[in-house]
């Protein structure tokens, strides 16, 4: 029997030449990967029930890397919430002790599952960006200190007002985390069942029926452990809210394409 081989991204210049390369991903292929590092997860880990996804048990027994979800990230200048550091001994995952402690007194955990996710795709899908020659390339500022430190406003914080550009590798990581955090299949999955539970089998007409949409986001919030505002994004991703206006179902937040864009 052929041993099925695993597909090889593809890779195309970085344009802003802040690395040697970036990883170009066809629509779909995110999902497809993380639904698959999560088959792979819960055939180690068989004592698992998913959902909601155990990021930190992903992270530390499936990625097998370093975890330190207490680290002082965030400076006086920085909202740095989440960093992935990449050594020569492996690989580091660092979450700002401020997020791990709202977690733990239930406060806001999906925004501490979404930045750990976040991180696990960095440590997945970058570490080659760093693996370059260092006789081959020099790069000056992220690159040169091998690690990348992931501010608020890269990774969907609305609440800091600013025109920056998130840059491509924290797109695919916000992507990515969403995959991770709320698979695909299983979220639409739940997605449909809640929906028709309350006899509404359109998408369209839900859109027009917030008093029905507030209880379904409700109860994917909590079923995936991820933030409402995580899953308004994720529906709208994958098309569940196509009749809404961005402005009408993200007040006073980003454009949805600013995060999700690759």
């Amino acid at each position: 029997m052929k041993r099925k081989q695993r597909k090889i991204m593809k890779k195309i210049k970085d344009k802003e030449c802040r690395f040697p390369f970036r990883h170009w991903f066809e629509d779909g292929e995110i999902d497809s990967l993380m639904e698959n590092h999560l088959a792979e997860f819960s055939k180690k880990i068989t004592t698992i029930k998913i959902p909601p996804v155990p990021v930190d048990l992903f992270v530390e027994k499936y990625l097998g890397v370093e975890f330190d979800n207490y680290a002082q990230l965030i400076t006086e200048t920085d909202n740095i919430l989440g960093a992935t550091y990449f050594g020569d001994s492996g690989i580091a995952i660092k979450i700002d002790k401020s997020l791990t402690e709202k977690a733990d007194s239930k406060e806001n955990i999906g925004r501490y599952n979404f930045t750990v996710s976040h991180e696990a795709f960095h440590a997945l899908y970058h570490k080659e960006l760093f693996a370059q020659d260092k006789n081959q390339l020099e790069f000056s500022g992220l690159e040169r200190k091998k690690k990348i430190e992931c501010l608020g406003r890269d990774m969907g914080v609305f609440s800091e007002k600013t025109k920056a550009k998130t840059p491509w590798w924290e797109v695919h990581a916000n992507m990515g985390a969403a995959a991770l955090l709320m698979p695909k299949t299983m979220f639409l999955e739940h997605f449909v069942t809640e929906r028709n539970a309350y006899g509404v089998t359109d998408n369209y007409k839900l859109a027009t029926m917030q008093h029905v949409l507030y209880p379904v986001i409700c109860y994917l919030s909590n079923t995936f452990n991820a933030s409402m505002e995580a899953v308004r994004i994720r529906l709208n991703q994958l098309g569940c809210l196509a009749d809404i206006k961005q402005g009408e179902l993200f007040t006073g937040a980003q454009s949805i394409g600013e995060i999700l864009r690759g």
